[in-house]
């Protein structure tokens, strides 16, 4: 079954009646994490509770290794001032990518420029926050952490004259339709949910049998360079 927020109104009671849960994309201290554990119901996680370190039945991609992988890229292909923009989630995916980030920047001596906008905002809204990140003139590039948001970002940068590669790369870190139907096409990390779904449900079944847990699991995602960050 697939089902909403257990700690939502309106749960029907069969919701609280099966034998264990994934959680997909978990909040720091996530609330339906706390309700699972005090009725000792076994569940995992695709992706971390940021919150509970402690916890390691989970999997995902290494949302970490991606952003770096996209930060190299930039690098080789001119970048001096690559910039994040993460959605405002407590999800491992943006906790995550925004440390590597930050990380990333006190290696090479440069200032973390990291921006945050809700995912729901869509392309709309990263159009209406590219003027303002624009108009600062301290950016070349940008790991837009959701797709719809990437694309907003270089639809605003063409229609604005601005050159997408030459005078602004971008990537997102998750490839979609939008990314790939763009134009110019946006490079983007291609992620794992076969892979990673399974290695989830193979951590629930450890935890519903009593066994010692073998996560996190992680997986190499693939980068995909397109025409949005490719000068040469």
């Amino acid at each position: 079954m697939v089902l909403p927020d257990l700690t939502g109104p309106n749960i029907p009671a069969i919701s609280l009646a099966l034998d264990g849960y994934i959680i997909v994309s978990p909040q720091r201290n996530d609330p339906v994490i706390e309700m699972l554990g005090n009725r000792q119901i076994p569940y995992a996680c695709i992706g971390s509770d940021p919150g509970r370190g402690q916890f390691t039945s989970w999997a995902s991609e290494d949302d970490e290794e991606s952003c770096l992988q996209v930060m190299e890229h930039f690098r080789r292909q001119g970048a001096e001032r690559p910039a994040i923009l993460r959605g405002t989630s407590e999800n491992s995916w943006n906790v995550g990518s925004e440390r590597a980030y930050r990380a990333w920047c006190v290696g090479q001596g440069i200032e973390p420029r990291v921006h945050v906008l809700d995912e729901s905002a869509g392309v709309a809204g990263a159009v209406k926050l590219f003027d303002q990140v624009w108009a600062q003139g301290s950016i070349d590039a940008v790991y837009a952490m959701t797709a719809r948001h990437a694309v907003g970002l270089v639809s605003a940068a063409v229609d604005q004259g601005i050159g997408v590669p030459g005078d602004l790369l971008v990537a997102t870190g998750s490839d979609s339709e939008a990314a790939r139907f763009s134009r110019p096409a946006i490079s983007a990390i291609q992620l794992n949910p076969d892979e990673v779904c399974a290695d989830a449900l193979d951590l629930l079944i450890e935890r519903m049998e009593d066994r010692e847990s073998s996560g996190p699991i992680l997986r190499r995602a693939r980068f995909r360079p397109r025409s949005s960050s490719l000068r040469r």
